[in-house]
This record gives C-alpha cells, sequence and structure tokens, in this order.
C-alpha cells in the first residue's frame, strides 16, 4: 500500500510541475510569436518599400518565406483576398479574428488591426510609416513579454514543483 502512495505522490508532484512548465512555456511562445510578427512586418515593408510590388504578390511569397506562427494567418489573408473583392482592410481584420498569429494577445492583435486602414491603400512610403509605428509597438511588446517570459516563467515552473510537493505531502 505504501508503494502505491508514494507513486500517487510522486504523479502529484509531476502534474503539478507540468502544470507549471506549460505555463512558462506559454510566456515563452508569445515572446517568440511576436518576434516571428515582427519579422513578417520587416519583410513586408522591404518588399514595399524596395520592390514596389502589389500586396497580392508580396502575401504570395510571404506565406512561404515568413517564420511559421505567421505562415496560416498569410495564406488565409491571400486565399480570402483572391476569393472576392472585399476592402484589403476588411480581409485584414477578419483574417486577424479568424486565424491570428499563434500566441498574440489582444494588444498585439489591436496593433496590427491599427495596421489595416493603411495597407494597400496609400503609396509604399506612407505604407512603410504606418508598418514602423506597428513595429515600434510589437517591438516594445516583445520586449516586455520576453522580460515576463524570463522573470515569471521561473516563477511558474517553482510554483508548480511547490505546489505538487506541498499536495503530496498533504496527501501522505
Amino acid at each position: 500500500m505504501t508503494a502505491l502512495r508514494l507513486l500517487g505522490a510522486a504523479c502529484v508532484v509531476f502534474g503539478c510541475a507540468m502544470r507549471g512548465f506549460f505555463a512558462a512555456r506559454g510566456l515563452r511562445q508569445r515572446a517568440e510569436a511576436l518576434l516571428s510578427v515582427c519579422e513578417t512586418l520587416e519583410m513586408l515593408k522591404s518588399e514595399l518599400s524596395e520592390l514596389c510590388a502589389p500586396l497580392p504578390e508580396i502575401l504570395s511569397r510571404l506565406k512561404t518565406e515568413a517564420p511559421d506562427p505567421c505562415r496560416n494567418w498569410l495564406a488565409a489573408l491571400e486565399a480570402q483576398l483572391s476569393a472576392g473583392d472585399v476592402r484589403f482592410a476588411e480581409l485584414w481584420r477578419e483574417t486577424l479574428n479568424s486565424c491570428p498569429p499563434g500566441g498574440l494577445d489582444g494588444e498585439a492583435l489591436h496593433q496590427l488591426a491599427l495596421l489595416a486602414p493603411s495597407l494597400g491603400r496609400y503609396d509604399a512610403p506612407e505604407q512603410c510609416c504606418a508598418i514602423e509605428r506597428c513595429l515600434r509597438a510589437l517591438r516594445e511588446a516583445h520586449s516586455r513579454a520576453t522580460e515576463r517570459a524570463r522573470t515569471q516563467g521561473r516563477l511558474y515552473s517553482g510554483l508548480g514543483v511547490a505546489a505538487g510537493l506541498l499536495l503530496a505531502i498533504v496527501l501522505l
């Protein structure tokens, strides 16, 4: 009977520790997603400023070259753009709501949504300025998310292990 109790206690500790580790991983993934979106916007800005290519052509290229969390979102945006004649700003917002880049929260999505009215409507320099404003906000959010992942990630991991140990002691 004692061996089963010890096994149960070990499972409780392991389960609580994993919960803490998953919470810490979620914080790291959010920071990585913000970095991926920043890289994607840099690529978009570069394509607009250097090649002056139309947005459908840029999206076609970006959906394969962009970092992984943004690929599905860009592919959905390109598919909707080719499917109908809805304004680009509406499609941008719609795909952000239906297929957002993984790991982003409300503030980052809001910053991306603010970019919608400028894209595809103005000439390249104005679009690049709007992208740069969005990038500044997202870079700041990335630095905050990175710091939070560093500090609170360790806290969540430690709390998970501590809660598991405390619960195992109480149960034994």
